[in-house]
């Protein structure tokens, strides 16, 4: 197999890759090293590209992505994380509690968001995109529909069928 130019791929797919980090570390407070997270996919590649055929490489970017930075926030989280849980460290103090239930909460979100970028990779192309523009870009039906060549009215079918695929999904979760 051979493995497309990860130059190209990188400058294709950077933007939306940084966004898809930064969305999995916000939840966590480390929004900043989502540069840092989409160069280390990209390392990660180069020094062992996928075994097999690669049906998207987009999908795949962005599950690498997505996992990376679940990592990156484990590993900072773990690095920041202070005292041992010893006989010094009380679990019941409300602020350990509280830190306890707020780290527990993030790590959540943060998997659930892994798995709606998991069930996006499943949607075609059409509806990966519109889903994309309307949320992230917040695009008009009407500026979808000119670059798709559609009507307005279809590009409400696509994010309808879109989102009932997505629900679909994340319910198998």
């Amino acid at each position: 197999m051979t493995t497309p130019n990860l130059g190209a791929l990188y400058l294709e797919h950077r933007e939306k890759l940084i966004r898809v980090a930064a969305a999995v570390l916000r939840q966590i407070g480390l929004h900043d090293g989502a540069q840092d997270v989409v160069q280390q996919v990209f390392v990660e590649l180069q020094q062992k590209p996928p075994m097999g055929h690669v049906n998207s490489w987009e999908a795949l970017l962005v599950q690498r992505t997505k996992q990376r930075a679940i990592d990156h926030g484990r590993k900072q989280h773990a690095d920041q994380r202070g005292p041992s849980f010893d006989d010094d460290f009380d679990l019941h103090d409300p602020t350990a509690e509280e830190a306890i239930e707020r780290a527990d909460t993030a790590i959540d979100i943060a998997a659930r968001r892994g798995e709606l970028m998991d069930a996006m990779s499943q949607l075609n192309d059409n509806e990966r995109y519109v889903l994309t523009r309307q949320e992230y870009d917040e695009a008009s039906r009407t500026e979808l529909a000119d670059e798709l060549g559609v009507t307005p009215p279809r590009i409400s079918q696509i994010r309808k069928s879109a989102l009932e695929k997505l629900r679909a999904l994340m319910e198998k979760e």
